[in-house]
């Protein structure tokens, strides 16, 4: 199942999200909801990495993310979405 594993947040407001791998994955996706532009996309990471560090972030927010995996057959697949509480 592919899924975010955690989303916490570390010390001086970085949030550090971990997802689960998936075999045919060519790149990982992660997005981030805004209330303004909705989605958008923070970065694209190669199928080695399986965690992402999120600075742009600030105290007293609820900050929203899922990830998006772009396979070798060109399918997607989509976490749900998880809130992390600053």
């Amino acid at each position: 199942v592919f899924q975010i594993r955690e989303g916490s947040v570390l010390l001086f407001l970085v949030v550090q999200i971990k997802w689960t791998m998936i075999f045919e994955a060519t790149s990982y996706r992660i997005l981030k909801v805004s209330d303004t532009a909705g989605w958008q996309t923070l970065a694209e990471l190669p199928i080695t990495q399986t965690m992402y560090l999120d600075s742009a972030v600030q105290n007293g927010n609820i900050v929203k993310y899922k990830i998006q995996c772009i396979c070798k057959n060109n399918t997607l697949l989509e976490t749900t979405a998880i809130e992390v509480n600053l």
